[in-house]
């Protein structure tokens, strides 16, 4: 069975908007990565062309996925999971952040994995899906919350 991409392109969106990134900035920042490496540049219509993967406005013709090189790429200045990237949160089960998981330095496919397989108890799963929505603002504020308890 397949895995569904069904709401890749906005996530991928979301997290660029979120980090207040421009389109452009991505596509340059990856042809940093992948022109020195010998691939072909990234057009700004194609990187525009990722955010609509696995929704009604994707073109399945004329444009090229993302290799799995600029995937991996693009979640250094993200700063999100690749399991998110791919499937979403799966109702809590998946950390959006990276900096969400524990002892996580750099990005580490390990860690993420161990952290998207771990039956953990409702209580994190409920905070990891809230959490992947909330602003900055909401983030700091459940923080400090939970430091007074």
């Amino acid at each position: 069975m397949m895995t569904s991409v069904a709401g890749l392109g906005p996530r991928l969106r979301s997290a660029r908007k979120a980090k207040r990134l421009s389109a452009r900035w991505m596509v340059n920042f990856l042809n940093g990565y992948m022109v020195s490496d010998g691939y072909p540049e990234l057009s700004l219509n194609t990187y525009y062309s990722w955010e609509k993967i696995g929704t009604h406005q994707e073109n399945k013709r004329g444009r090229r996925w993302p290799h799995i090189k600029e995937i991996k790429a693009m979640l250094i200045p993200l700063g999100i999971t690749g399991y998110w990237l791919v499937n979403g949160d799966m109702d809590g089960k998946i950390v959006k952040n990276r900096a969400d998981l524990p002892d996580l330095q750099t990005i580490n496919y390990g860690m993420e994995q161990w952290a998207a397989i771990q039956r953990g108890d409702k209580l994190r799963w409920e905070l990891n899906r809230i959490t992947s929505q909330m602003t900055d603002a909401q983030r700091n504020a459940l923080y400090n919350f939970a430091r007074l308890i």
